[in-house]
């Protein structure tokens, strides 16, 4: 790795995900980490031809790399004990960035 790299990683892990600035504590898959959630958002379907009573949940995690393996697209995984479904995931200069959501009832 480089200098550069390094320092974004460092970055990332000390200010952040650091619960006394953007982070907060979080389980994925199992293991502890330190997440920056946005985009949390929740959406019910309200025209007919959508599933009535279903509602539709998403949000972005970010986390820092090399905490857990970098999840795939169309995987479920378990976010503090509910599970989800990863839309899209990528490695960001020190971040992993997960797109996730799920659909209750």
């Amino acid at each position: 790795m480089t200098a550069f790299r390094d320092m974004l990683q460092r970055d990332a892990e000390r200010v952040f995900t650091n619960p006394n600035e953007f982070g907060e504590a979080a389980t994925i898959n199992g293991v502890a980490v330190q997440v920056v959630i946005s985009g949390r958002k929740s959406e019910t379907a309200e025209r007919e031809d959508d599933r009535p009573g279903v509602v539709f949940e998403s949000a972005v995690l970010n986390y820092p790399t090399g905490k857990l393996p970098l999840p795939r697209a169309n995987r479920e995984i378990d976010w503090n004990g509910d599970k989800w479904m990863v839309l899209s995931a990528a490695d960001n200069n020190g971040l992993h960035r997960l797109e996730i959501y799920r659909e209750r009832s």
